[in-house]
């Protein structure tokens, strides 16, 4: 029917002052994310989600011309590199040049969940791996700044500032706007606000020490306002949002929205308004840092504590991770920092991801443990069997066997009671694949049979590779039995010979004839045959 209301629409008019020439302008920064579920598997398979990330590329290549601030997850440029998949790898990068790198770990971590479990050092390690991925596969320098979590803190912060970063991205609700809950370890409290901080301008969070590091503010609002199912009137209505702003506020003003999950068409027809804007434009998020700093009344830089948040318990996990890693640092020094390690490495690193829940992490770190056992499994002591010391110092040869493809370096320790090692107990020794003959010199203490307990561990004794008991016989005489046995021999000797000599001269008597009274001449008497008269 003419003249019906079939639809209506209600928007902005902005009209400014034609006099007013001087305004302010107001600069905008966009974050996203191209991140993937974690690919690295415990069984060493890289499984990269494909569609996933397909999905993510064609929605960053839908904006060629907007200066992104990128969340670029490192392991999932590493599973590529590990898959041969260079076609992506290649097409990540040109999608990804001329935007900025966020300085991210290699994977997702909850920083302060770990921090508090005493694992501060696992955290810069992941920073320096991802951040030598982003760099390498990239071939693209990465900004200082990194996004804090939900759950950081002033710690966090500090813990943050080592890891390399020079700047933050805040969520506004994190901000504390209540200057009597803020912590007592800020330097100066006069610095902080009482209301919510100015989100248009840089502003300042203060690490555990009472050290600023420059932060901007993410504006949901405008996020919100672009995520709209009617893509034009979603632009136009942030492009008026802004210009309202310029022509409201007074000075520079810096906007940092994060567009995850905003269509490209929205975007795009929101940077052709900007364009026609003489006070509004997309720069580099690196670049708002540089804007006027909020500042209270009395002319100091606006400081924001991060309220304290409820921090998952990562006890458990985090005594899974450090016997897995006493357990592949054992192995490294057995083998080297070699392709045997590197596998193991990536899977204890992949662990760590904050998707994962204990009884993930635990699937993670048995795998290391159990693939250790089994490569060390083959490196043991031959059975020599019986032992037979013929003199009382000797060397004792014993046969070490490597079943691994590379050599290895263990450690041999050797006990015993009756027995002595002049060169000393415990040996590291080299092992070359195969059979390894190994001397060992042993001194006797006496003679007889004994027992040489033999230890084989890795050479920080944290992993028991093997152990045996070797028996040996001694046949030799110490100094001590020599000198008995020479006494004794000495004695059974002069025994003998006394003996010897008593019984000749016994012989020697017995030989002579006995005395007769009939026959044998007694002086005055009758002679043999002489018969006595009557």
């Amino acid at each position: 029917v003419e003249g019906q209301v079939v639809d209506t629409l209600v928007t902005h008019v902005v009209v400014p002052d034609d006099a007013d020439t001087d305004l302010e302008p107001v600069r905008l920064g966009a974050t996203d994310s191209l991140a993937t579920e974690l690919a690295h598997r415990p069984d060493q398979t890289v499984v990269v989600p494909t569609t996933e990330l397909d999905d993510e590329l064609d929605r960053l290549e839908a904006l060629p011309e907007l200066p992104l601030a990128l969340h670029v997850r490192p392991e999932t440029l590493s599973a590529l590199q590990a898959t041969r998949d260079l076609d992506r790898l290649d097409r990540l990068g040109d999608a990804a040049a001329g935007k900025e790198l966020l300085l991210q770990p290699w994977v997702p971590l909850d920083e302060e969940g770990w921090r508090r479990t005493g694992e501060s050092q696992r955290v810069l390690d992941q920073y320096v791996r991802g951040r030598d991925a982003l760099a390498a596969l990239l071939d693209a320098d990465v900004e200082p700044l990194v996004r804090l979590d939900d759950d950081a803190t002033s710690a966090t912060v500090g813990l943050l500032r080592s890891a390399g970063a020079g700047g933050a991205l805040v969520e506004p609700d994190r901000a504390t706007t209540d200057a009597a809950s803020l912590d007592t370890a800020a330097a100066d409290t006069t610095s902080f606000v009482s209301t919510a901080p100015d989100t248009t301008r840089p502003v300042e969070v203060v690490d555990d020490n009472g050290t600023p590091l420059p932060a901007l503010v993410l504006d949901h609002d405008l996020a919100d306002t672009l995520d709209d199912p009617d893509i034009e009137l979603a632009a136009h209505r942030a492009a008026t949002e802004l210009a309202v702003l310029v022509a409201e506020q007074e000075g520079e003003r810096a906007v940092v929205v994060d567009i995850e999950g905003i269509d490209p068409a929205a975007l795009t027809l929101l940077t052709e308004l900007i364009d026609d804007h003489d006070h509004l434009a997309f720069v580099a998020v690196s670049a708002l840092f540089d804007s006027d700093r909020a500042r209270t009344p009395d002319g100091a830089p606006v400081r924001i504590r991060l309220d304290p948040t409820p921090t998952p318990d990562l006890d458990n996990d985090a005594q899974l991770l450090r016997a897995g890693d006493q357990d592949l640092a054992a192995y490294a020094a057995m083998v080297g920092e070699d392709v045997l390690v590197a596998p193991l490495r990536t899977v204890l690193d992949a662990a760590a991801d904050e998707s994962l829940t204990t009884d993930d992490r635990r699937r993670y770190t048995d795998a290391v443990t159990d693939r250790i056992d089994r490569d060390t499994d083959d490196i043991v002591l031959v059975d020599t069997g019986r032992v037979t010391l013929a003199t009382r110092t000797a060397d004792l040869p014993l046969t070490l066997h490597n079943g691994q493809p590379v050599p290895v370096t263990v450690r041999l320790l050797l006990r015993a009671e009756k027995l002595v090692f002049p060169d000393g107990d415990t040996l590291t020794v080299e092992l070359e694949p195969g059979e390894n003959p190994v001397d060992v010199r042993v001194e006797a203490r006496a003679s007889g049979d004994a027992r040489i307990t033999a230890t084989l561990t890795s050479p920080d004794d944290h992993l028991l590779l093997d152990d045996a008991a070797i028996p040996i016989r001694s046949t030799a005489l110490s100094g001590l039995g020599l000198l008995l046995s020479a006494v004794a021999l000495t004695v059974l000797v002069v025994w003998w010979i006394r003996t010897v000599i008593r019984t000749r001269r016994a012989r020697g008597t017995a030989s002579v004839d006995p005395i007769n009274p009939d026959t044998d001449p007694t002086p005055g008497g009758p002679g043999p045959g002489a018969r006595e008269e009557p």
